[in-house]
């Protein structure tokens, strides 16, 4: 058969690609990263007391982890994808392969012969791309939690995940329960989870309850991402938007500047915690 370049991101590429199939043989899923990270921040730090620097350290660790791993995956995903490459199922990648190991260098001009190998890197770059960001807002709920247990609260009686309160949006984080809700929702705090603070929040805004504390957690001024994600992420514009929904942007402290400070609408992660330790006296 020839080979169709056409077909090659749609063979990789997608949930049943051999891409992922070969991430999830070979690169541990985001609950088991984040495991990965903590372990790692307990043995050469173990120091809880401030949240911003515990959460930062573990979000640097886990992407310090996933890149070395992602890039082992990179360097061998020929050969995985060798072993995984079924020609019922993946016919044009396996023809690339058979063809790359059957040619000779030597009677065969190399280009020619690289030319299906670079279509595959090429695919799997972009996947790479992709992967990156899509890991962040599940990195940040985990180490959250973590940090939450850490700090003595009890998951699934101090605070619940991914909690639909009534008929209203799946909430990254729900504190503590819905018991407390109908009680008193003001010693309540709804939150939802976002690496950063884009026009997906707005839907956010608009189905969190309009009785509860209400927060959104993000990465801002987290250390893997430098300037661009630092506090001019956070417009006049969307603190006004968070403002007139009653919530306050959860981000890290060396990121909060004076404009951040005056808008009333931004607060670190040292303070929210400090914040839900203050309401859940509430919950007893």
């Amino acid at each position: 058969m020839e080979i169709d370049y056409s077909m090659i991101n749609k063979e990789l590429q997608g949930d049943k690609g051999l891409i992922k199939i070969i991430r999830k043989r070979h690169l541990p899923q985001t609950v088991a990263m984040a495991e990965l990270a903590q372990n790692e921040f307990e043995r050469t730090i173990n120091n809880f007391k401030n949240i911003d620097f515990a959460l930062d350290k573990l979000l640097m660790l886990e992407y310090e982890i996933f890149l070395k791993k992602q890039k082992e995956i990179t360097e061998k995903f020929i050969e995985y994808a060798d072993k995984e490459a079924d020609s019922s199922v993946f016919p044009n990648v396996r023809k690339i392969i058979d063809e790359y190991k059957n040619s000779s260098l030597l009677q065969s001009e190399p280009t020619t012969i690289l030319s299906g190998i670079v279509n595959v890197i090429v695919s799997l770059a972009d996947s790479n791309r992709q992967s990156r960001v899509s890991r962040s807002g599940s990195s940040l709920m985990n180490h959250i939690s973590y940090l939450l247990i850490k700090k003595g609260f009890i998951f699934q009686k101090d605070y619940q995940r991914e909690f639909v309160l009534k008929k209203g949006c799946k909430l990254d984080f729900f504190f503590p329960n819905l018991n407390i809700y109908n009680e008193e929702p003001k010693n309540c705090c709804a939150v939802a989870c976002q690496t950063t603070s884009n026009d997906r929040f707005r839907l956010t805004f608009a189905q969190m309850p309009n009785d509860t504390r209400n927060r959104a957690c993000t990465a801002i001024g987290n250390s893997n991402f430098g300037e661009k994600l630092g506090p001019s992420s956070l417009t006049d514009n969307k603190l006004e938007e968070a403002k007139s929904n009653g919530v306050k942007f959860v981000i890290f402290s060396n990121a909060i500047d004076e404009r951040l400070k005056n808008s009333k609408t931004v607060i670190s992660y040292q303070e929210w915690f400090e914040e839900l330790e203050m309401i859940k006296r509430f919950w007893q």
